[in-house]
């Protein structure tokens, strides 16, 4: 199927990119849906100094998240260029 080991490895980065990259995505999804959860029930009780706490320890755990997933979303857009560049370059020059 593939001539060149080069074009395959290509594939399996554009392959695993792509893969990473939505997987980054839905749990970005995730983890702003549950941050808008923790506001929403925490809201009423807002004023209280509790509730405040609880709100604010929540949302820290939350955005420990943020980091490693914008990392992982980087990653698949860089696996991405990597294995279309190894496509493109690895195909067999006429």
């Amino acid at each position: 199927m593939f001539k060149s080991k080069k074009k395959m490895t290509g594939v399996v980065l554009l392959l695993a990119g792509v893969v990473l990259f939505i997987f980054a995505k839905y749990e970005i999804n995730r983890v702003g849906n549950a941050k808008e959860m923790v506001s929403r029930g925490t809201s009423m009780f807002s004023g209280n100094a509790a509730g405040s706490a609880v709100n604010d320890y929540a949302q820290g755990k939350l955005s420990a998240y943020d980091a490693p997933l914008m990392l992982c979303e980087i990653g698949g857009i860089v696996l991405m260029v990597l294995g279309a560049g190894m496509i493109y370059f690895g195909r067999k020059k006429s």
